[in-house]
């Protein structure tokens, strides 16, 4: 079992890719609270404030997360590039869209380019 490192943040999984490149053993693991579907303004604001951290994970290696994404919005939805494993494009809860380089750091920040929705 991959149990969420926040071990008070209560939050959902909101979605789950598996890499392509089947040998490394990689997926990567978003959580959300996707209050939104409550359908109040408070419901919202309050989703806008929770604990945006995704992980990486190694089937290999359960105990501890191989990359740590600290995303600007939780991750609601996510895939890896087919042709590049070291690429993850994500959906944020706030509506925008972003990309991953899984080559640069093995605990990232933003690294990758925002764009948004249309």
């Amino acid at each position: 079992m991959f149990k969420d490192c926040l071990e008070d943040a209560n939050r959902n999984v909101s979605c789950i890719a598996a890499c392509p490149d089947q040998s490394s053993g990689r997926f990567f693991v978003g959580y959300a609270n996707l209050h939104f579907q409550g359908g109040s303004a408070k419901a919202f604001e309050g989703a806008q404030s929770q604990q945006t951290t995704s992980y990486i994970w190694d089937i290999n290696e359960r105990n501890t997360p191989v990359t740590q994404i600290m995303a600007q919005s939780p991750i609601t939805a996510a895939a890896f590039q087919p042709k590049n494993p070291d690429l993850l494009c994500v959906g944020y809860y706030n509506g925008q869209v972003g990309y991953y380089d899984l080559r640069m750091s093995k605990s990232t920040g933003d690294i990758g380019k925002l764009y948004p929705c249309t």
